[in-house]
Order: structure tokens, then sequence, then C-alpha cells
């Protein structure tokens, strides 16, 4: 640890959280997140530009997000998926875990709130909007956690 001034579990932390800058979780960023979400911005400006009224429930309401979020989440986990760091191997297991929880939980919901829709049902545009951009929210920051440990092996 020569130069470092800080205590050992600082100088641990700013290892850990380092890869969160690379190169790697920034085309992540850019590639797998950016141009996911790409469909739904060009739907908004679709909306705006033919002057119609786009709240976020109506942008959102319908449960695509919840796919994003999907895939997300399962591209996080694909790039952490393999070998481990030995020292490691209890926080690649919870942010596996936490990326596939997601992957079912934005799946199942859209799946769900789809088969309402297709009954006939009323569908809960509010609720589906923001919780799915609360899946989005999580599934960003575990892929972007998945994918800088994954850097870590390199």
């Amino acid at each position: 640890m020569t130069g470092n001034t800080g205590t050992r579990s600082e100088y641990r932390w700013r290892d850990l959280l380092a890869p969160l800058g690379s190169e790697k979780v920034i085309r992540w960023l850019m590639f797998g997140v950016a141009f996911a979400t790409l469909p739904l911005l060009l739907n908004f400006l679709l909306a705006i530009t033919s002057s119609r009224e786009m709240g976020l429930d109506r942008l959102l309401g319908q449960g695509e997000l919840l796919l994003v979020s999907a895939g997300v989440a399962a591209s996080g986990a694909g790039e952490l998926s393999g070998e481990a760091i030995a020292a490691l191997r209890r926080f690649q297991v919870f942010l596996s875990g936490c990326a596939y929880l997601l992957v079912c939980t934005a799946s199942v919901w859209f799946a769900s709130t789809a088969t309402l829709r297709a009954g006939g049902q009323k569908v809960n545009e509010s609720a589906v909007a923001n919780g799915s951009l609360v899946l989005f929210l999580a599934a960003i920051i575990t892929g972007m956690c998945c994918v800088g440990l994954s850097r870590m092996r390199q």
C-alpha cells in the first residue's frame, strides 16, 4: 500500500469502486443501456413532436421499460458469469442473485400486464410506470456492479 495515506478499509473500498468508472462499464452503459432505451426515447420525441400530451404514465405505463430492465440486468449478470475472484465470491453470488431476481420480476410483471390488457382488464399505468422506473434503476445499478466486478477478473 505504498503512497496510500488512508486506512486499509478505505483502500479496499476505493479498489472495489474503481472498476465502476472503467472503459468496460462505460461501454456497457452506452451500448447496452442507452441503446436499449432508445425506442422509448424516440417514442417520447415523436409524441412531443406531434403535440400529443406525454406524461410518465403514458410513456412507461405499457411496461416496455420492464423488458428493457430485464435485458439490462441479464446483460450485467452475463458479464459476471464464469470464473470469479475467490475473495469476492460471496459478493459475486449476491450480485448475480440480485440480477436474476430483477430479470424474473420484470419479465413476470410485463407478462402479467400484457395478459391483463389482452383480457380487456384495466391496468394501473401509474403503478406500472413508477414500478418499472424503480426496477430499471435497480437493474442499472446491479448491472453496473456486475460489469465492474467482472473487470476485476481481467
